[in-house]
């Protein structure tokens, strides 16, 4: 099941989680103050050999770092309304899927390109019903063309155009994996 939780519930920096419902509220153009509530899971990662390295990756839970974003994006959503938002080392998602919810025009939920990994990710944009929301695989250092290809086919774009608006790096700083 589902855990209802916030930053508030006096989780450590490191404190991680596997599920839970993200619960904000940000105010729309016209005043009204809204909800997001965003279902997330991490992943089980029970993988050995040549496949160790996803065990490093620390994608099967939902950190704090992850929070504080989504709850900063839900204060200022102009931020992210109507942009085509990227995030690095997404994992379980979060900051993307609440961007998504925001109202950006695209969220690319970008992680290692495993298969484990990504099929995490989108399972979270079917649950949550993310219409805005594609994942795509990305191993830092590698070229960005997959990034460049998925971006143009959903926009509709030139592949040439590998823009984007803003970056989102919630969960890449916090541990040395």
């Amino acid at each position: 099941g589902w855990a209802r939780s916030t930053m508030a519930s006096g989780m450590s920096l490191f404190g991680e989680r596997k599920g839970f419902v993200y619960e904000g509220s940000y105010v729309s153009q016209d005043g009204t103050e809204n909800e997001v509530i965003v279902a997330v899971r991490g992943i089980d990662v029970a993988v050995v050999g040549e496949r160790d390295e996803v065990n490093r990756l620390y994608v099967e839970h939902v950190w704090p770092s992850s929070i504080v974003v989504s709850d900063y994006l839900c204060q200022h959503p102009e931020i992210i309304r109507d942009k085509v938002v990227i995030e690095l080392g997404a994992g379980a998602a979060l900051p993307s899927l609440v961007a998504e919810k925001l109202g950006a025009k695209l969220a690319l939920v970008s992680d290692y390109p495993e298969d484990d990994v990504l099929r995490n990710i989108d399972d979270a944009i079917r649950i949550n019903k993310c219409t805005r929301a594609i994942s795509v695989g990305y191993k830092w250092g590698d070229s960005i063309d997959e990034i460049t290809k998925r971006r143009a086919e959903w926009l509709s774009t030139s592949d040439d155009d590998s823009s984007v608006d803003v970056v989102l790096l919630a969960d890449v700083l916090w541990r040395d994996t």
